[in-house]
C-alpha cells in the first residue's frame, strides 16, 4: 500500500522546480505527514489544509485493494471530506493524496489510512473468521458417548464428542433446523465437546499467539426444576466441565424464585458475578482466549454476539493455567468448546461464531 502511494508521489515531481527562482507552493495537512500510514475508524473523514495563497488544491482518495476512487466532497477546497469504507471492510486501506499547484509547480502530501475495528487495542479490529449456523446440521443421533462427526453447511465434518457424567442418562443430538441439542436427564451431567480446530483449521501455536480469539456460543436453555440445573459453557483442552482447563460460564437455577445465578466457571470453582431475576432462555457466552492460555468471559442476553471487550467493565477474568518453559504448544491445544447440561435441562447450540483480533 505504501509503495503504491510513493510511486504516485514520485511522478508528481514534488521536489522539482523550473530551474529558476520559482519555488514550490507551501502545503501542509493537519495531523498528516507525507509517506506515513495511519489507523482510522470507518465513517466520515475530513482534512484541514493550509497552502500558499493562490495555489490550486486537489485531494483524491482511492481504495488500496482495488484502486477504485472514493468520492471526495470539496476536493478542491481546504476542507475536503469523504466516507471511509465501513462495516465488513475493516482492514481496508485508502490512499489519500493532496496536491497544491502554483505557477506550474506542485507540492504534495500523500499517506495511507487503514480502517480499524473496535476493541482489543493496538489499532486492529475484530474480524469474523468462522461462522457456523448450527441449525443447518445434518440429523445425527441421539448419541450417549463417543466422537461423532456432525455436518453443517460449509463445515462438512466437525468432531463432537458425547460424554455422560454418571448417573445422568442424557444424550446429544444434531437436529436439522434446531441445532446441537444437549439433554441432561437426572443427576450428573451430559456434555458435548465441539472440536473448534475442525472449524478454525488455521489454529495452531503461532495462530493463537498472534492475536486474541473470541468464541461466541449462541444458545437456548430449557430449564429443569431442580436447584443448580443449567448450562456450563466454556473452553477446554479436553471434553470436561470440571477438570483440565475448563474456563467459561455457568448458569445455576434457583428453584425458590426462578432466578439464575451467573457464575464464572473454572473447573469446579463457581464464583457468582451477577443474578438474573428470571432465568434466561437464550444468551451468548463469549470466551476470549489470549495467547492460547488466558480466558476472559462475557455473557450477553438474546442471540446477537457482542463486540468482544477485553479488560472492560462487565468482562470477567477467568484466568489460565501455567505455561511451561520452552513449551511447543499452547495450553488450549486441542481446542474445545464444551457445552454441558447440568442435572436435568436442555441446552441447544444455535450458532458458533469465531472472531480474531487482527
Amino acid at each position: 500500500m505504501a509503495s503504491r502511494i510513493m510511486s504516485s508521489l514520485n511522478t508528481m515531481g514534488g521536489s522539482e522546480d523550473s530551474g529558476g527562482s520559482a519555488t514550490q507552493p507551501t502545503l501542509a495537512v493537519s495531523g498528516r505527514t507525507d509517506g506515513e500510514a495511519y489507523n482510522v475508524t470507518a465513517g466520515a473523514r475530513s482534512l484541514t489544509i493550509t497552502a500558499q495563497s493562490g495555489a490550486t488544491l486537489l485531494t483524491t482518495v482511492e481504495q488500496a485493494s482495488t484502486g477504485a476512487s472514493v468520492a471526495v466532497t470539496g476536493a478542491t477546497t481546504a476542507t475536503p471530506s469523504w466516507t471511509a469504507p465501513a462495516g465488513t471492510t475493516v482492514g481496508e486501506a485508502c490512499n489519500v493524496l493532496t496536491v497544491a499547484t502554483l505557477g506550474g509547480l506542485t507540492s504534495h502530501v500523500g499517506y495511507t489510512e487503514r480502517v480499524a475495528g473496535s476493541g482489543g487495542g493496538g489499532g486492529g479490529g475484530w474480524v469474523d473468521i468462522e461462522d457456523v449456523d448450527c441449525t443447518t446440521v445434518t440429523n445425527s443421533g441421539p448419541h450417549t458417548s463417543g466422537v461423532q462427526s456432525f455436518a453443517f453447511t460449509d463445515y462438512p465434518s466437525v468432531s463432537v464428542t458425547a460424554s455422560r457424567v454418571s448417573p445422568n442418562t442424557g444424550d446429544i443430538e444434531a437436529v436439522n433446523g434446531t441445532g446441537i441439542v444437549v439433554t441432561g436427564i437426572g443427576n450428573g451431567s451430559m456434555r458435548a465437546g465441539v472440536l473448534l480446530s475442525d472449524i478454525l483449521t488455521a489454529y495452531d501455536r503461532e495462530y493463537a499467539l498472534g492475536g486474541a480469539i473470541a468464541v461466541h456460543i449462541v444458545y437456548e436453555t430449557v430449564w429443569g426444576a431442580a436447584a443448580g440445573n443449567g448450562p456450563i459453557i466454556g473452553l477446554n483442552s479436553l471434553v470436561s466441565h470440571n477438570s483440565g482447563r475448563l474456563r467459561g460460564y455457568r448458569g445455576s437455577y434457583d428453584n425458590s424464585d426462578g432466578s439464575e445465578d451467573q457464575q464464572v466457571r473454572s473447573n469446579t470453582s463457581n464464583p457468582t458475578f451477577n443474578t438474573l431475576p428470571t432465568a434466561a432462555t437464550s444468551g451468548v457466552v463469549t470466551t476470549i482466549l489470549h495467547a492460547g492460555e488466558i480466558v476472559e468471559l462475557m455473557w450477553t442476553a438474546g442471540s446477537t454476539p457482542p463486540t468482544p471487550a477485553p479488560g472492560a467493565s462487565g468482562t470477567e477474568m477467568v484466568g489460565g493455567g501455567s505455561v511451561a518453559v520452552q513449551a511447543s504448544t499452547v495450553g488450549y491445544d486441542p481446542f474445545y468448546s464444551v457445552i454441558t447440561a447440568t442435572l436435568a435441562c436442555t441446552i441447544t447450540v444455535k450458532r458458533i461464531l469465531i472472531q480474531r483480533y487482527q
